[in-house]
């Protein structure tokens, strides 16, 4: 079988101060969550509609410990890192969830969010959604 390439970059607002927490085995981490803003136009009204996306990110041991105390709820971040899914059972149910572990942490400074780095108004690139 041919090997995957996973890896990922996202952009985004923090939703809330993520809280370090320490492993059984002496590891520290956070699960923090990013707020994606983007925005498409509407086909039907030509209407530009905003759209958020949440993504779960996992901060383990010196990114965890070194970025966490400068967290501030809203700053823009941006993060590399590789994508993992872990599955639990809930009231008898499998629910599986993804997120992103950290390789890199960037704290996008000079902006208090993302979309004030960014265009006005949305480009239209004519995807039909």
């Amino acid at each position: 079988m041919a090997r995957s390439i996973n890896t990922v970059t996202i952009l985004g607002n923090l939703v809330r101060v993520p809280e370090l927490k320490t492993t059984p085995w002496g590891t520290n981490q956070c699960y923090m969550s990013l707020a994606l803003n983007s925005a498409y136009k509407n086909k039907d009204s030509g209407e530009w509609v905003n759209k958020v996306d949440y993504i779960d990110v996992q901060l383990i041991g010196n990114l965890a410990d070194t970025f966490v105390p400068q967290f501030t709820q809203g700053q823009p971040i941006a993060v590399s890192g590789k994508l993992k899914t872990y599955t639990q059972e809930i009231e008898g149910k499998k629910i599986s969830k993804m997120h992103v572990v950290a390789d890199k942490v960037v704290l996008l400074k000079g902006a208090d969010k993302l979309d004030s780095i960014s265009h006005d108004e949305p480009v239209d690139v004519g995807i039909p959604f």
